[in-house]
């Protein structure tokens, strides 16, 4: 995998400024795990656990970043495109690709809500923590359901706003927490409440509410087996903020608080949900 020098420089200067008040970690640690190629190598492997081989089928990212999961599947011969609304990211996406023999064509300048492509063109859809950073959510799965295949499915990753934690900020969350009273809860932590603004606080409820409106799909799978594999095994990688969350289970485990917390989650305080959808019918 080729990234030159200066490119990670500009992705670290990116994360400084972006999270400059929310989160407290070492910008060279974020910019550094995402362009972590590992990282993707997790995300491919349960992708595949959950939707099966990727080999021979044509793949959508919606909200594709600094392209390092299109990189990966390009990689791996996978007949994959993206979609990403943000030129800056859109910008060293292109450079990755290009820097690694790819065509940087294959990620558009587009958003969610409204794709750019013909309907029931893929076979599997794939976004990570990008939903709750839309306009419009109900817009952006239907519009997924209608470029999906019969058949096909969309694998959606988006943080759970009614657990017990808060990703970009990296702190311990208030499940279902409102958003006014959001912004008061995070200045106790001293941290700047304007990031909020860029959030929706996704959560199982609601998005249950955005699935029932879109027909002809069916929920193959929450989250709650992986959570509690997770949970179990403490076998995940400290990517980004997840090593303080890896570290708050760890001592909840020492506690022997293991079982309620299994409780916790079989009851939908999961975090992140891990949703797979497929498409049943047009």
């Amino acid at each position: 995998m080729n990234i030159d020098r200066a490119t990670r420089e500009r992705v670290v200067e990116i994360f400084r400024k972006r999270f400059l008040g929310v989160s407290n970690t070492d910008p060279e640690k974020l910019a550094g795990d995402t362009l972590n190629i590992s990282r993707t190598g997790e995300q491919f492997s349960l992708l595949e656990e959950i939707v099966g081989p990727l080999e021979g089928k044509k793949l959508l990212e919606i909200g594709s970043g600094l392209g390092m999961f299109l990189l990966a599947a390009k990689n791996r011969g996978i007949d994959a495109t993206g979609i990403e609304p943000d030129r800056e990211s859109l910008e060293i996406c292109a450079e990755i690709l290009a820097a690694n023999s790819h065509d940087q064509r294959i990620a558009l300048h587009s958003a969610g809500e409204k794709l750019p492509f013909e309907d029931e063109t893929f076979d599997i859809i794939y976004s990570t923590q990008v939903l709750e950073h839309v306009q419009n959510p109900g817009q952006v799965l239907s519009e997924a359901v209608r470029v999906l295949k019969k058949g096909g499915q969309f694998n959606l990753i988006v943080p759970n706003y009614g657990s017990f934690f808060e990703g970009h900020y990296g702190i311990f969350w208030v499940p279902y927490i409102p958003k006014w009273l959001a912004r008061f809860y995070v200045r106790l932590w001293g941290r700047d409440p304007r990031y909020l603004s860029e959030l929706g606080f996704i959560n199982p409820i609601n998005l249950s509410g955005l699935l029932k409106a879109i027909p002809g799909i069916s929920i193959e799978d929450w989250s709650w087996r992986i959570s509690r594999r997770r949970l179990d095994t403490l076998d995940f990688s400290s990517w980004a903020e997840l090593h303080k969350l890896k570290v708050a289970l760890e001592l909840l485990s020492k506690l022997g608080l293991k079982p309620v917390v299994s409780l916790l989650l079989k009851a939908g305080f999961y975090n992140p949900i891990i949703l797979n959808i497929r498409k049943t019918g047009n």
